[in-house]
């Protein structure tokens, strides 16, 4: 099954349950604006603990064959800058070959990577550093709604986390825009 297809009928199912349980509406608590740059900076500073680990993890697995592959091409094209005949085009081919066999090793590293780190950060997220339970008050939501509510929570600071420092830091762009906006409204009326 296409991966869209399971996406689709995921979605789909997800709105079956939420219809099903008519879950209460959520609260924000009153000042989360204050505690969300607090948050947010919490989660940035974690992030850098994560993508420490993940490049730990990766190195430890990973660079030798990255360093094999690396030296394979450096001597491909010191061969090609000493010959120029007939013998440059099979040399060419195999740099080419070479190239897209790096270039295979590097997605399977970022794959591993995404797994390492949400590996890591769903750890992280299960211990109770989470973003959204910081700044929404469950304390009206039946012991379902706090359990899915717990699941999701830990789901979206486990993708943050594992985004790296740049999702982080790209959220704490768009809440100062947001603020900005916000305060700018308030003088203007």
């Amino acid at each position: 099954m296409k991966t869209k297809n399971i996406g689709i009928i995921a979605f789909l199912f997800i709105i079956v349950i939420g219809g099903a349980f008519s879950p209460s509406h959520s609260a924000f608590f009153e000042n989360f604006t204050d505690k969300l740059p607090i948050t947010i900076g919490y989660i940035f500073l974690i992030s850098l603990f994560v993508e420490r680990a993940i490049e730990i993890f990766l190195s430890a697995w990973r660079s030798e064959g990255a360093d094999q592959l690396d030296l394979s091409i450096a001597q491909a094209i010191e061969e090609l800058e000493e010959e120029q005949n007939q013998n440059s085009k099979k040399i060419k081919l195999e740099l080419k070959d070479l190239k897209k066999k790096r270039m295979t090793y590097s997605a399977k590293s970022r794959i591993q990577a995404l797994w390492i780190g949400l590996i890591i950060s769903a750890l992280i997220a299960c211990v109770g550093i989470r973003i959204l339970g910081t700044i929404v008050d469950i304390t009206n939501m039946s012991d379902l709604q706090k359990s899915l509510f717990t699941g999701v929570d830990i789901m979206l600071t486990s993708a943050v986390l594992a985004g790296g420092s740049d999702a982080i830091n790209k959220l704490m762009k768009i809440y100062n825009s947001f603020m900005i906006t916000t305060n700018n409204k308030i003088k203007n009326t």
